[in-house]
């Protein structure tokens, strides 16, 4: 079992994480972030350590990436406190520069997949579009990094933009089913992680790890919301997540 917890922004997740987790600890793979300043990196790691009631955290990663950061991690990792090091980013060229700049170092990347905001599958003549993921990931294979890919139903707005429009009542295929099969269907992408706020949600997405298979009519499915939300013009999207939007434009539907 796979769990990315987050303990900053509010969330405060680790201490109620960790009780819940407990008693399965070595069935569980826990995946976390380093946001403090790099000096308290090691405090904050053996926070974590304490409030999970373990000695090791199986991966960790950071967003703000530099030598000294890097650094830390790696010592972690020496000291047995850490077992996989990542880095994550929103951006492919960012990535890609990572990767290139500590693949002997790094065990894993995080990164934006999902079926509306990037290209993720090789293809032939693919171009090499500004959020074109077909170097990157299979670069990130042929070193042996797994990939996690975030954000897999194209974000929070994303799924507020399509319970507005009846997208989760209509009959026929699950959309929370299509969204997650369409990540499942990359075999280059070795984990994804959906929110779980309800029982149903759980459900639905063990079904959709269980039975994989993405249909023509789920695939069908998720083009109707891409081109619904490609109308919208990025405004179903928070100001401060637009952005995301110029992964869309380069998107081959």
């Amino acid at each position: 079992y796979f769990f990315d917890v987050y303990d900053h922004g509010g969330y405060e997740q680790f201490e109620p994480m960790g009780k819940s987790l407990r008693d399965f600890r070595r069935e569980t793979l826990i995946s976390l972030c380093s946001v403090a300043p790099t000096p308290k990196m090691p405090d904050e790691i053996g926070d974590a350590l304490r409030k999970f009631h373990t000695d090791y955290i199986d991966l960790y990663r950071v967003q703000r990436v530099d030598d000294d950061r890097i650094a830390t991690l790696e010592r972690c990792k020496r000291e047995g406190k850490i077992r996989a090091i990542g880095v994550v980013s929103h951006d492919a060229n960012e990535m890609a520069n990572y990767v290139e700049r500590y693949s002997e170092t790094l065990d894993f990347v995080m990164i934006i997949y999902n079926f509306h905001h990037n290209i993720g599958r090789p293809k032939k003549n693919s171009g090499h579009n500004p959020n074109d993921y077909t170097d990157l990931i299979p670069r990130c294979e042929r070193l042996n990094l797994g990939i996690l890919g975030i954000k897999p139903m194209g974000s929070d707005d994303m799924v507020a933009y399509a319970a507005t429009h009846g997208y989760f009542d209509r009959k026929g295929p699950s959309l929370s089913h299509a969204m997650l099969r369409h990540v499942y269907a990359n075999e280059m992408i070795d984990c994804t992680m959906p929110a779980m706020n309800s029982m149903a949600e759980l459900a639905a997405n063990l079904d959709s790890a269980h039975n994989h298979g993405i249909s023509e009519e789920e695939e069908q499915l998720l083009r109707t919301l891409s081109h619904g939300a490609d109308s919208m013009r990025a405004m179903y999207l928070r100001p401060h997540y637009r952005w995301l939007e110029s992964w869309a434009a380069n998107r081959t539907v």
